[in-house]
């Protein structure tokens, strides 16, 4: 059975913008009330003065990341960055599989890890945290692990996650709690009987692994992605519905935040997966245009260098139904202050 993923690909450079804000704010336009325990919080407005908003600054205080030059200077699929007590930054490069460590100033100090299914390298180099006195704790999703890195990249040890088999779910997101235990938001696609072409929804899992990842506990069960299958004679194509629903997890201290992304809400549980607020913004999604169908269909082309690939792929996505709007979110961000960006 054939399986077919159409994705964007693009080169990343490392930008650590600083954030500059105004001490004055007035009171929100928000409502909000108590239902069944929950908090439910309902947004009409900015908090912010007119002018008197956050803003990133004009230019970054540290640039890592070329497009020409040395290779240890060259990032793709960057999926995490940390600045660790010495101010050290260590940027999980996945394209290469690699931890990558640089000074202060961006110079390259050293690397550990790299492509494969040995100690201490990576498949799917996926997240990067850390634990006390700067421990390094990454996620390969391919790999179905997590392996731990001393602060100077020697690898110390590593644990398969068995109850993501027996395969890799097709998305993971992943965040770490105050208590060092590991929250993993595993999709993965149901369909029994006949696999018919169409737009099907996948099931997101959040499993909670204690530290070393020995034991987990379900702590939610949410819609996941919505992709798009072509079933024919040869087998299935399947890529991810453009404009479609992409949620979005992230975690701080002792709770979480999950949104479906397919409007403007996001709801925080606890640690045990108990829904204890529930943030809204009153506002309709964008619509969909012609123009962005177009613009999709070219940068998702762009990436294919073979040519009887592009024919199939352009072909499918030519034939896919569009949703009617966009996603309200692409993803969810909190600062070391508690702000849910």
């Amino acid at each position: 059975m054939a399986q077919r993923l159409c994705y964007v690909s693009v080169s990343l450079a490392l930008w650590l913008l600083c954030v500059g804000c105004q001490p004055e704010v007035e009171r929100s336009s928000a409502a909000v009330r108590d239902s069944a325990e929950v908090r439910i919080v309902e947004n009409s407005a900015h908090e912010w003065p007119a002018g008197r908003g956050w803003r990133l600054a004009s230019r970054p205080t540290l640039d890592i990341g070329a497009s020409e030059g040395g290779p240890d200077y060259q990032l793709f699929q960057v999926v995490g960055v940390l600045r660790l007590s010495d101010n050290r930054i260590v940027i999980a490069n996945s394209g290469t599989g690699e931890l990558r460590f640089y000074d202060s100033s961006g110079q390259f100090i050293s690397k550990a890890g790299g492509k494969g299914g040995g100690p201490g390298e990576f498949q799917g180099l996926r997240w990067l945290g850390r634990l006390r006195a700067d421990t390094l704790v990454a996620f390969d999703w391919q790999n179905r692990r997590i392996s731990i890195f001393d602060p100077d990249g020697n690898f110390v040890r590593s644990v398969t996650l068995e109850a993501l088999a027996p395969a890799p779910p097709s998305h993971v997101h992943v965040g770490m709690f105050v208590d060092g235990s590991l929250l993993i938001g595993a999709q993965r696609l149901f369909a029994s009987g006949t696999i018919r072409s169409g737009v099907h929804d996948d099931t997101i899992f959040h499993l909670r692994f204690d530290p070393r990842g020995a034991t987990y506990d379900t702590v939610g069960r949410h819609p996941g992605a919505q992709s798009y299958i072509l079933a024919h004679d040869e087998g299935l194509e399947v890529v991810p519905l453009p404009f479609g629903r992409r949620p979005r997890a992230a975690v701080y201290r002792d709770g979480y935040y999950f949104g479906r992304g397919d409007s403007y809400a996001i709801d925080h549980y606890s640690a045990a997966g108990e829904l204890e607020r529930s943030i809204r913004w009153l506002r309709p999604n964008e619509r969909v245009t012609a123009a962005d169908k177009d613009r999709y269909i070219e940068r998702s082309l762009e990436a294919i260098d073979d040519e009887a690939e592009r024919r199939v792929i352009e072909s499918l996505l030519v034939g896919i139904p569009f949703p009617e709007t966009t996603p309200a979110y692409a993803k969810l961000c909190i600062d070391s202050q508690g702000y849910l960006w």
